[in-house]
């Protein structure tokens, strides 16, 4: 059985522990994960080829100064983005007319509270399942997912789904296996 990252650092340098911890990017708005995501790949990719050693400390510590410096970056350029207009007076109605971007990015906690209407799927997907850690090239950067399915847009282009939004939020489709084939008789 192949062990978890964190059971790989339970066995590391304290110094190796303690540095790998600031590479969690799970409390960054989504637009932000992405940069910060790929930082924390490459870090557990080094931890996981390298011994412990006063090298690996530092090319992790200057690893994560440079994500700083991407997380920077990225917040400085969505800052300049930004309308020159004021915001909105409240998040929980749609902007005035003339509005045409939100000032915030959407959180689960500062959605609009009406103005909701009911949508259901109606066309069908084709999609691969893809054990184990892929990423994907899409028109909004490169994409990390892990155990979930490949899928195609109507234009062909690839993009990932976690397997449990995948199993939420999709049914197959009446007649075919799950390679995609006709099922014969």
């Amino acid at each position: 059985m192949t062990k978890t990252f964190q059971e790989v650092l339970e066995d590391r340098h304290y110094s190796t522990r303690e540095i790998t911890q600031y590479f969690e990017y799970e409390h960054l708005p989504p637009h932000l994960q992405a940069l910060s995501k790929a930082c924390a790949d490459l870090a557990e990719a080094m931890v996981n080829q390298l011994p412990d050693s006063p090298e690996l400390t530092t090319g992790l510590r200057k690893l994560l100064e440079g994500k700083d410096c991407f997380v920077r970056c990225a917040v400085t350029a969505s800052k300049k983005r930004a309308p020159k207009h004021p915001s909105p007076a409240s998040t929980s109605t749609p902007p005035a007319p003339g509005w045409d971007v939100w000032t915030k990015p959407f959180t689960k906690d500062n959605l609009p509270t009406h103005g909701w209407t009911l949508w259901e799927k109606t066309g069908v997907t084709e999609m691969l399942r893809v054990h184990g850690k892929f990423s994907v090239e899409t028109s909004e950067g490169l994409t990390h997912c892990e155990n979930g399915w490949l899928a195609k847009d109507a234009e062909g282009n690839p993009y990932p789904i976690a397997a449990s939004v995948q199993s939420e939020s999709y049914v197959p489709v009446h007649g075919m296996v799950e390679d995609g084939n006709k099922q014969t008789d």
